[in-house]
């Protein structure tokens, strides 16, 4: 998806300036083949990019070459190994043509999909072959289903992502212990002992530590989605209609929930 928004981005560029030619009647823009490969990471895996080029005989009014650089991947993005720094770049994409898919494929994969109900709570997420549904009380999911089956229950509290313990499908029970700003820091099971740890940095970049758990619901209480993101409740609709006038206008289409 990355690759075919590039190459899109190179060929417009192209075509803009077709009829711009030399002496000759050559074209002065035009497709150069492609660049050498790198590697980007993602939260879906490394991609390998061969970013289109494009031949740009052009020269502005102090004599210098134009050249073509994009404004989906910068030269110096595309060496880039975080994930951090190019999501941005994708995002404000995504605020300036209406389409954030490539942003959101770019990072989750093309196998990530999410539904959401009525009142804006997500219905159910599919991330790969592993599809699960949720039933709320209010705001807070209470129950996670698979396939239709109950696969964990929630205990919750009567405020906002106050989460103080799960129940899987096999009736292992764990606790989760929480700090003050809501973030699970240990999960402890029936025996009273901590099997597993949570450690984060200050945006909520997440480490795991002791025993593998099905619990999703880590810094601040949210839900780790396994993608490297975390679901905040945001809803992305890049069908509300672009208005030009201000700046603020066109960041309405990314609505928070």
């Amino acid at each position: 998806m990355l690759m075919a928004a590039l190459e899109t981005e190179a060929a417009d560029y192209v075509e803009r300036h077709r009829d711009q030619r030399d002496e000759s009647g050559r074209a002065l823009v035009v497709h150069n083949g492609k660049a050498q490969a790198r590697k980007l990471t993602l939260g879906a895996g490394t991609v390998e990019l061969k970013a289109p080029r494009v031949n740009d005989r052009r020269r502005d009014e102090q004599g210098r070459r134009r050249r073509f650089c994009s404004r989906i991947l910068p030269p110096y993005m595309r060496r880039s190994p975080k994930v951090a720094e190019v999501l941005p770049i994708l995002y404000l994409r995504g605020l300036s043509t209406g389409d954030f898919r490539p942003a959101l494929e770019g990072l989750l994969g093309e196998d990530a999909s999410f539904t959401y109900d009525a009142f804006g709570r997500r219905a159910s997420k599919s991330i790969g072959s592993t599809t699960t549904q949720f039933l709320y009380d209010k705001l807070n999911p209470v129950q996670e289903l698979q396939a239709g089956v109950p696969s964990a229950n929630l205990l919750t509290g009567g405020h906002l992502d106050e989460n103080f313990a799960r129940i899987d499908s096999n009736n292992n029970v764990s606790t989760l212990l929480a700090d003050a700003l809501g973030s699970t820091i240990g999960l402890a099971g029936s025996g009273q002992t901590v099997a597993t740890t949570y450690g984060y940095q200050p945006f909520g970049a997440t480490t795991v530590g002791g025993a593998a758990s099905g619990s999703s619901y880590q810094f601040s209480g949210r839900e780790n989605d396994g993608t490297g993101l975390y679901f905040y409740r945001a809803i992305l609709q890049p069908d509300i209609p672009e208005i030009h006038s201000t700046r603020s206008d066109r960041l309405r289409r990314a609505k928070l929930v």
